[in-house]
Order: C-alpha cells, then structure tokens, then sequence
C-alpha cells in the first residue's frame, strides 16, 4: 500500500508501508511491552528450586535486558525513522533468546528459560520487521550517515 507524504521536504513523497509518525508503530509497542514485563518477570518466575546462580544469572540478564529493550523500544516509537534502535532491539532479541545456555539457567529455571526464549524470539522478529519498514533519510542529527 502506498502512502503520501506531503511536506516541504524535497524527498518527501510516496512511500511503502510501515508509519513514519511518531508513536504509531505498533510492533515498537509491542517491545515496549515485553520490555517491561521482562524486567518483572525474574520477580514472578523465582524459583525456589533454582540455585542462586542461576536464578541470579536469569534475573540480570531479565533486568537489563528488559531496561535496553524498553528504552530502545521508546526511541523507536520517538524516531520512526531512525533504523538504529530496532537494530539494538533486534540483537537484544537475539542475545536473550540464547542466554538461557550461555548463563547456564537453561536446565535448571525451565519457566525463566521459556519465557526468555519466547520474549527473545518475538523481540527480533518484530524488530527486523519494523526495520524493513524504517524510512528515514539515513542521516544522524549530526548529518553523517548511520549505516
């Protein structure tokens, strides 16, 4: 679907898919959403089965996961045009879904596990999808390239 742009921009025009209006990106708001209940979810998935390593390494890893995920989502939602944080997001999905083995709570924690696994996979899969429909003019404030 093709949508027009109006404005004083000399490459302002047609574009295809995708919101360039701030705020309006739904999968940004999504991960914006799963960034959140990433950072509460070490506190409803504890397990007093777990070693403390373990459920340790798995609340971290959720806290500062979730914080990079949510801010980057807010940047996103902020800047539609900007690819750069749905980037970030995306190997943040990537990393989440494979700390489960890295940290070593994959065995151990299987809610935890589960639930960054799931989360992981949905955050990179809504990320690429947002940037595949980022259009920006691929310059920084600063005006150099970003990519």
């Amino acid at each position: 679907m093709s949508v027009y742009t109006p404005g004083g921009n000399p490459n302002a025009g047609y574009h295809q898919g995708g919101s360039s209006q701030p705020w309006h990106r739904w999968q940004d708001w999504v991960n914006l959403i799963l960034g959140v209940w990433l950072f509460v979810a070490p506190w409803i998935w504890h397990s007093t089965t777990a070693s403390a390593a373990s459920s340790a390494s798995s609340g971290w890893d959720g806290w500062i996961m979730g914080v990079i995920i949510t801010v980057m989502a807010l940047w996103a939602l902020a800047s539609p045009t900007v690819a750069f944080p749905e980037w970030i997001n995306a190997i943040s999905g990537t990393c989440l879904f494979i700390a489960p083995w890295v940290l070593g709570f994959a065995r151990v924690g299987a809610s935890s596990s589960w639930n960054q696994w799931a989360v992981g996979l949905i955050v990179l899969v809504l990320s690429l999808w947002a940037a595949s429909k980022t259009r920006g003019t691929g310059t920084t404030v600063g005006g150099t390239r970003d990519f």
